[in-house]
């Protein structure tokens, strides 16, 4: 390397040292005590308070009950779901939090996916008290999914997190429900 080759790349150095100590030094720091706060959707919902979960996509029913720490498949009859994915599910479900929320005009379900094609997710508490929320299809960037409570007409965004676990435990009830020969399920 040539001494004008090392001098150019000194003052390259030397430029980017100063423009790091004059620009982005000065640059406010956002802490994590400014950041808005995300609104919980289902905020009055403990994990330790759900004792009951059922999926229905498209025809496909999966029930889901809790008895002490344990939980077991109720439905489809034989199904089987690691109890790892289903607490993974639940911790998903009671943790989902609004991204933000969205204006929807009549008639534009479908187009979120929140029509026939859409995840219902009711969940039962210890008290009895059932909840329903359903999952529609993912916004334009792909890093979210469309989602309302209940029968409201308010539909919000929330993390791929819940969908991606349901679309698991319906997959893996799914091949647990399938014989080993591949035959018709009887």
């Amino acid at each position: 390397m040539r001494w004008r080759q090392v001098g150019v790349l000194w003052l390259v150095a030397a430029l980017l040292g100063a423009h790091y100590l004059l620009v982005d030094q000065r640059r406010p720091t956002v802490h994590p005590a400014e950041r808005p706060v995300r609104r919980r959707l289902l905020a009055e919902l403990a994990r330790e308070a759900v004792v009951g979960v059922r999926l229905e996509r498209r025809g496909a029913v999966v029930a889901l009950r809790r008895y002490g720490d344990t939980w077991s498949v109720e439905q489809p009859v034989g199904g089987q779901v690691p109890a790892g994915l289903i607490e993974a599910f639940v911790e998903a479900l009671t943790a989902v939090e609004e991204i933000e929320r969205v204006p929807v005009r009549d008639g534009r379900d479908a187009a979120l996916g929140l029509g026939e094609s859409a995840l219902h997710v009711y969940v039962t508490e210890a008290e009895g008290r059932e909840l329903e929320l359903t999952v529609g299809g993912s916004n334009a960037a792909g890093t979210a999914v469309y989602a309302r409570l209940g029968q409201g007409e308010q539909t919000v965004l929330i993390g791929r997190n819940l969908e991606y676990y349901a679309q698991l435990i319906l997959q893996e009830v799914k091949r647990s429900a399938e014989p080993p020969d591949g035959g018709p399920v009887a």
